[in-house]
């Protein structure tokens, strides 16, 4: 055990809405987490995001948060990198067209 444990979670920031409403949290998680080049699970978890009622503020966590890793809102990592202006799409891809004010307010922090 680490002499600290606090250390470990100083800089964890858990999400601000109910997760209990996730539908992420009543499935499997690595269907949120696919391996590279594995459009299908990515698509599998954009269907569930989707569907739930907090997709919204999940997207917005994860762009505020700069989440890094897996599906967060329905969008992948490079998804909300290009849409916080960080990375354009090797494909050549126009950014993303969000019309919520919240949203973008998040991509731009």
């Amino acid at each position: 055990m680490p002499r600290n444990p606090t250390r470990l979670t100083k800089h964890l920031v858990l999400p601000d809405f109910d997760l209990s409403l996730a539908l992420c949290a009543q499935t499997d998680p690595e269907i949120f987490f696919p391996d590279k080049g594995e459009g299908t699970g990515a698509e599998k978890a954009k269907n569930i995001c989707r569907k739930c009622e907090v997709q919204k503020e999940c997207l917005i966590w994860a762009l505020t948060n700069n989440e890094q890793h897996g599906i967060w809102g329905g969008m992948t990592t490079t998804e909300r990198e290009n849409l916080k202006g960080r990375r354009l799409s090797r494909k050549g891809a126009k950014r993303p067209l969000v019309v919520d004010p919240d949203i973008l307010a998040a991509a731009r922090r």
